[in-house]
C-alpha cells in the first residue's frame, strides 16, 4: 500500500506500508492485543513500529479471555524485503512471523 486509508496516516518514508492480517485466539486465561505491541525488524536489525490511524480498520485493542479471538490488520512503514514481526510488550515476543516481500 503507498498511501494511507486513513485520517492519520501519510506517505510512507519507505516507500510502501506492509499490511499484514493476524488472527489472535486465546486458547486459555486471558491476554491482552494491541496494535502497538507488534514490531517489525529487518535483517540488518532495523525496527520499524506499527502505525496507527494508517489503515481503515486495524486490529482492536482488546483482553481477550478463552476461546474469543480478535481479527484485524496491522501497518507497518517498512522497506520491502524480508522482515520478521514480533508480538509483546515486555521481555521475550509471545510470537514470531516471517514477511517476505
Amino acid at each position: 500500500m503507498t498511501k494511507a486509508e486513513g485520517p492519520l496516516g501519510g506517505t510512507p518514508t519507505n516507500g510502501s506500508y506492509l499490511v499484514a492480517n493476524f488472527t489472535v485466539t486465546v486458547t486459555s486465561g486471558s491476554f491482552d492485543v494491541n496494535p502497538l505491541f507488534f514490531k517489525a525488524s529487518s535483517s540488518d536489525g532495523t525496527t520499524f513500529n506499527s502505525e496507527l490511524g494508517v489503515l481503515n480498520k486495524q486490529i482492536d485493542s482488546a483482553t481477550l479471555t478463552a476461546g474469543r479471538q480478535v481479527r484485524g490488520d496491522v501497518a507497518f512503514d517498512a522497506p520491502v524485503g524480508s522482515l520478521l514481526v514480533d508480538y509483546g510488550i515486555f521481555g521475550p515476543p509471545l510470537a514470531t512471523f516471517s514477511f517476505k516481500g
